[in-house]
């Protein structure tokens, strides 16, 4: 029996060590979200176990990337990346992620910190870029352009969803930003 428990934990370390990635792979999967002039220079995070950051890569363009797969309901392949000023607001909703438990439990706290100001804005103007779907080959892009507590009234774009037409979502919020509509 000895031995077969001990086989068993052989086998199931060497089935956890091959689907583990290495630095290098995370970098090159993670920088594929940025633009393809920027990925060169664009910087890796990642975290461990504890949440903690850990640099893959320093960014030498002031984009920073990260993989972000299968976490807080993200699809098997997603990969984001943004302005380096960005990543304290990541941090902050990759806490409240983890403090709330699903999506209504995270909006809540996303709401709490929102109204008593605690809630960490995004650089204005900066983008979020995106790459996800099932795999990297069935993955689309999209990209959002932040503009933070923006109103439609002060940037003089409209609030509705409209065909061909740029609406800023979230507005008056930390999390103002601007879409474009599909075609």
């Amino acid at each position: 029996m000895k031995r077969v428990m001990l086989v068993l934990l052989v086998v199931l370390a060497a089935a956890a060590a091959a689907e583990a990635q290495s630095n290098e792979e995370i970098v090159a999967r993670a920088v594929l979200a940025a633009p393809g002039r920027a990925q060169e220079g664009a910087g890796v995070v990642n975290w461990d176990a504890d949440g903690n950051r850990v640099m893959l890569k320093e960014s030498e363009n002031g984009f920073i990337c990260w993989d972000r797969s299968g976490q807080f309901g993200q699809r098997p392949f997603s990969v984001q990346c943004t302005n380096v000023g960005n990543i304290e607001r990541y941090e902050q909703n990759r806490e409240f992620f983890k403090a709330g438990g699903d999506r209504d439990g995270w909006n809540a706290l996303m709401a709490e910190a929102e109204e008593n100001g605690t809630r960490k804005a995004p650089v204005f103007g900066s983008i979020y870029y995106y790459m996800s779907g099932d795999d990297q080959e069935s993955a689309g892009q999209h990209l959002v352009i932040m503009v933070p507590f923006a109103t439609a009234e002060s940037i003089g774009i409209p609030a509705e969803r409209t065909g061909g037409a740029v609406s800023i979502m979230g507005a008056g919020t930390s999390g103002a930003h601007l879409m474009i509509a599909g075609r």
